[in-house]
């Protein structure tokens, strides 16, 4: 087990860089966690720092562990630093699946949103949700 419990990572989504300063930085990670702002990795596949994964409409963004209200289209968006088998999951089913370093999916729908990213057929990164809020259509 220790070779798998140093290749499993939590990585955090913060909006701007951590603070140099000691106190700052230490309630940052802390509102993150608080927030789930964070994604899971297996180091042994790569390196997951650069992960991206948001939701955008309307000049509005959220990121990982936020919530949009949602009218109308709105665009879900990953990226990855290197290339992998993205899986987008809504409310726990499979909703799309797509290769490469970016994936892009556009949604009416609310529900909670989460992405997983694949090395052929071993897991890589795991995001928490971003949750869209709204009407069903």
């Amino acid at each position: 087990y220790e070779v798998k419990f140093k290749a499993l990572r939590t990585n955090l989504m913060l909006r701007k860089p951590l603070s140099q300063k000691f106190e700052l930085a230490k309630d940052e990670l802390l509102e993150s966690l608080r927030n789930c702002s964070v994604y899971g990795s297996n180091f042994r596949w790569g390196d997951a720092r650069g992960f991206e994964f948001k939701a955008e409409q309307k000049g509005n963004e959220a990121i990982i562990g936020e919530e949009m209200e949602i009218e109308g289209l709105v665009n879900l968006s990953a990226k990855a630093p290197k290339p992998g088998r993205f899986r987008l999951i809504c409310d726990g089913h499979l909703v799309k699946e797509a290769e490469g370093n970016d994936f892009i999916y556009q949604t009416r729908q609310p529900g909670l949103y989460r992405i997983e990213v694949m090395k052929g057929n071993k897991g890589w990164i795991y995001s928490n949700h971003i949750r869209l809020t709204g009407k069903r259509e």
